[in-house]
């Protein structure tokens, strides 16, 4: 489905609430809502439940196309293994006698690795200039902490006081706070004991979260008993912890202030794995930094920084038998 996001973004520009509110009312995650507001291609189900909740007719709000799409790599891969698993039980129970499902009579698609998107050396350098000198505390902190460390929406979002050490200068992940379709908001902790992890932070962040840490205890006084947000680190200016699509709305307003190239929250995770790599940190100290089961996995994602050492290393056998 097309939006036709003029006449979406008028209908909807009258309601002054965050838009995170407006996409629940309307019965669709707040992402779903921020790809219509962007003009964006949706699904058909997406649009049906706004345009009845906004009982609207379909064609007034969205432009109806018809897009044949091939599967992901990893929904195919996902699909065969547990096929493969369900055939391979029920061969063991002698409910089939052979298994068609193995890699004997399978063929997987050719992987196709993109490079994720992040930013250059260049502009990193740029957007870490503009947060030092930036105004406001708290926008500054979700971004500095993404962009120094490297942590997901969920795991920011999670963070409490007893998480910080300011004097060891380490931060500490013990669960993540994540908005499931049909479930709402949740906090759950790690699937895997690799996702805990305490590690160390650069002194530039420990300056950045002492001076949040005090604006933090100074809104707690202001707001007293109204205060909602318990221990969680990031607050909203109204005393609650914050909402995780709250976090893609201020980087938005982060990186328009900033005038550089607009990415994500998660191109900032990326951005601060590559340029660990780049810099020749070892693999697995990334690996465990960003909270990878395996070292395989940041390697397989991020294979593109290490194009340069694999020409460091041919002038290493250059320089050594010559």
């Amino acid at each position: 489905m097309k939006v036709k996001e003029k006449r979406l973004n008028e209908l909807l520009s009258k309601y002054k609430v965050a838009r995170y509110k407006i996409a629940k009312v309307l019965g669709v995650s707040d992402v779903s809502l921020k790809a219509m507001l962007e003009g964006k291609n949706v699904r058909l189900e997406s649009a049906e439940k706004v345009a009845k909740n906004m009982e609207k007719k379909l064609d007034e709000l969205f432009d109806i196309q018809i897009i044949y799409q091939k599967y992901a790599y990893q929904t195919i891969r996902k699909i065969k293994v547990t096929v493969q698993g369900i055939l391979t039980y029920a061969k063991k129970l002698r409910l089939i006698e052979h298994n068609f499902a193995t890699r004997e009579y399978l063929d997987y698609p050719e992987q196709i690795k993109n490079i994720p998107e992040h930013l250059s050396e260049e502009n990193s350098l740029a957007f870490y200039r503009f947060l030092v000198e930036g105004k406001d505390i708290k926008k500054r902190t979700i971004a500095l902490i993404v962009l120094l460390t490297g942590l997901r929406r969920g795991e920011i979002c999670g963070l409490e006081l007893s998480d910080i050490d300011l004097n060891n200068q380490t931060i500490t992940v013990r669960r993540s706070r994540v908005v499931v379709n049909g479930f709402g908001l949740i906090e759950k902790e790690p699937k895997n004991q690799t996702l805990v992890r305490t590690f160390s932070i650069p002194k530039i962040l420990v300056d950045c979260l002492s001076e949040y840490i005090v604006w933090r205890e100074n809104k707690k006084k202001e707001h007293g008993e109204a205060w909602k947000a318990g221990n969680k680190l990031i607050v909203s200016e109204c005393g609650t912890a914050i909402y995780p699509q709250t976090t893609n709305r201020w980087m938005d307003d982060l990186m328009k202030e900033a005038k550089i190239p607009r990415v994500t929250l998660r191109s900032l995770r990326h951005t601060n794995i590559t340029l660990q790599l780049m810099e020749n940190v070892p693999l697995m100290t990334v690996a465990k930094r960003a909270g990878h089961a395996r070292p395989s996995t940041t390697s397989d994602i991020y294979a593109y920084c290490f194009q340069s050492r694999d020409i460091a290393a041919a002038n290493v056998l250059d320089d050594l038998f010559t």
